[in-house]
């Protein structure tokens, strides 16, 4: 015989959501806002503060997190970034063209 269960899913989904922040896991939005930092970093290199593809990317933004304050969602976005790896060459090792 099957249990069925008959919790509310919103507030599982909540639940869930609230573990996965306390233990530094991130969350689909906390993923999503990341994606569109980077969007608009990308458009302000690319059109300038203030280009409309920059203003509509941080408008974006600011409504994605205005969704997730209502929802009581907070963002965990400090934990997902990791260190970039440096970009010099002091670590490559030379290696003499073989002999053919």
């Amino acid at each position: 015989m099957k249990v069925k269960n008959l919790e509310d899913p919103q507030s599982n989904q909540k639940s869930r959501r609230a573990e996965e922040a306390k233990m530094g896991i991130p969350t689909a939005d906390d993923e999503l806002l990341v994606i569109l930092l980077t969007n608009l970093r990308n458009a302000a290199a690319t059109f300038g503060e203030g280009s409309p593809p920059h203003e509509t990317i941080k408008t974006i933004i600011e409504e994605h997190l205005q969704a997730m304050k209502r929802r009581g969602a907070k963002t965990n976005i400090a934990s997902m970034s990791k260190p970039q790896p440096s970009m010099s060459f002091e670590n490559l090792a030379f290696r003499p063209k073989p002999k053919s």
